[in-house]
């Protein structure tokens, strides 16, 4: 029996789940990577140098820093474990952030980018759905991110040492529609067939492919809409605008618009003080900004 460690971070414990389904004559263990959400580094370390095999997304600093590097004396035998990042479905995601101190607020998973900045606008809650336009979306380039979050992943897996079998992996994924939770909460399914891929590469026949696995999806607990425009482009079915938190579930836009309004002043938010993370901000400003009276 082996001794198997599989180590990222919100993905780790699905794949984990997985891989033990696939090996149950195998020890599997999710140990996810320090981090805000993650294990202690005087508990992480020493079970990672336990582990026959650790299955792994850390970072070179990370390594180094722990003597961790593959053919260190010491440190266990490796394969590297894609993180899935994948925004095509959900393109109007976003983090916010307190300018100055860098704080990104939590009190809300993720938060809309749209919604974000029309509140940061002085916008009201019930102005903000009219955003939510097939015309605006394509103005924000929300109908084009596909080939580049392709090569994105492809990029990921060869880093990871996955290269040769990207096309297999992202085949089989993307033919059941939306694979994404979010834009880094993959499906359970995707899961699996990270899984599935390991486990061939830890000595499981062609058949693992095939197998049934039954795990919980803990990661739905957060599900971002995929927008009926976006489904549309996409030529998918299922399109809504219907958020789910942790128990809370939001059926329209002005009705997000007015649970994240709300959030930002539980949390003493300044719209002048909050940064929208990973959005090009003068193009938010050049396309919602005629359409609000607001100058570019």
């Amino acid at each position: 029996m082996r001794n198997i460690v599989v180590s990222g971070h919100c993905q780790t414990n699905g794949v984990a789940a997985a891989l033990a389904e696939l090996m149950p004559d195998d020890k599997v263990t999710a140990l996810p990577l320090p981090s805000i959400y993650g294990t202690p580094e005087d508990v992480f370390i020493p079970a990672a140098h336990a582990a026959d095999i650790w299955i792994h997304g850390a970072d070179q600093a990370f390594l180094d820093k722990h003597g961790l590097n593959p053919g260190t004396r010491g440190a266990p035998a490796q394969l590297g474990l894609p993180l899935i990042y994948f925004d095509a479905f959900h393109p109007d995601t976003c983090m916010l952030m307190q300018r100055g101190s860098g704080e990104i607020f939590h009190d809300q998973p993720l938060s809309s980018a749209i919604t974000a900045w029309a509140w940061q606008h002085g916008l009201l809650p019930d102005e903000v759905p009219a955003l939510f336009h097939k015309n605006v979306f394509a103005a924000l380039g929300y109908f084009d991110r596909w080939a580049a979050n392709v090569e994105h992943l492809r990029r990921t897996f060869a880093a990871a040492g996955w290269a040769d079998e990207f096309d297999r992996f992202f085949l089989n994924v993307q033919r059941t529609g939306n694979f994404m939770h979010t834009f880094n909460h993959p499906k359970v399914h995707v899961l699996a067939s990270l899984a599935k891929m390991l486990a061939a590469r830890l000595g499981c026949d062609e058949a693992v492919w095939a197998r049934d696995v039954n795990v919980q999806d803990i990661l739905a607990v957060v599900t971002w809409p995929l927008y009926p425009d976006v489904a549309d482009a996409y030529g998918l079915t299922g399109g809504s605008y219907q958020w789910r938190w942790h128990g809370e579930h939001q059926t329209s836009v002005q009705a997000f618009a007015e649970t994240s309004y709300l959030a930002y002043a539980r949390c003493n938010l300044g719209t002048k003080d909050t940064v929208i993370c990973g959005v090009d901000g003068p193009m938010l400003d050049r396309v919602l900004g005629p359409l609000c009276g607001v100058a570019a």
